[in-house]
């Protein structure tokens, strides 16, 4: 039986190792295994840090779990939300425009939420990304979560390859080029009009 499992222990941590390790094939291509074009989303509640200074505990955990609430509910397929961390969620999708109306449903919702809970700004950004456990990693993501930092509260901004990708959506050019931190040059920026047209 020991040498049974201390075989079967081998054989799952070569394959784990190997499932991490870039291969040859990956290097000559320049791109890993699961590397594929997809759109990136964060959602990231406005002021949930300075909230926690104060509210309870408790009442913080359940602005959070309202907000998973909301952004599970929102999911328009083949968009999946990915991750809910505290103040922030996580979406991929293959195609644009099912995140942006998944996007634009999760920013009525908090919209709807009483006065206490906090807005919601949102990036989004489209390129290659490589998935891992579930997870996505990359330049990609990197973009989207530093677009989101710059979205005003109830705003959706996207890159230009987003907005490229869903041309009939009412796009506003910002003025402007974006720089980034931690991303190369300028970008430009794109927002997205609310429902309401506020």
């Amino acid at each position: 039986m020991p040498t049974l499992l201390d075989h079967q222990f081998r054989a799952h941590l070569r394959d784990g190792m190997r499932r991490e390790l870039v291969t040859e094939s990956e290097r000559e291509v320049g791109r890993l295994a699961g590397t594929r074009d997809v759109a990136i989303a964060f959602a990231d509640l406005v002021g949930y840090t300075r909230l926690g200074e104060q509210l309870p505990a408790e009442d913080l955990g359940s602005i959070a779990g309202r907000f998973a609430d909301l952004a599970v509910a929102s999911v328009k397929r083949p968009a999946t939300l990915i991750k809910t961390i505290g103040d922030g969620a996580m979406f991929a999708s293959p195609e644009v425009p099912p995140l942006l109306v998944t996007l634009q449903r999760l920013v009525e919702s908090v919209a709807k939420e009483d006065q206490r809970f906090p807005e919601v700004r949102v990036g989004v950004a489209h390129g290659p990304a490589t998935t891992r456990g579930g997870d996505w990693f990359g330049a990609t993501v990197n973009v989207a979560s530093r677009v989101t930092e710059i979205a005003r509260p109830g705003r959706i901004l996207a890159t230009e390859a987003a907005r490229d990708l869903a041309p009939d959506e009412p796009w506003h050019r910002r003025r402007r080029r974006a720089n980034l931190k931690g991303v190369d040059g300028r970008l430009r920026i794109f927002s997205l009009d609310p429902p309401d047209g506020s």
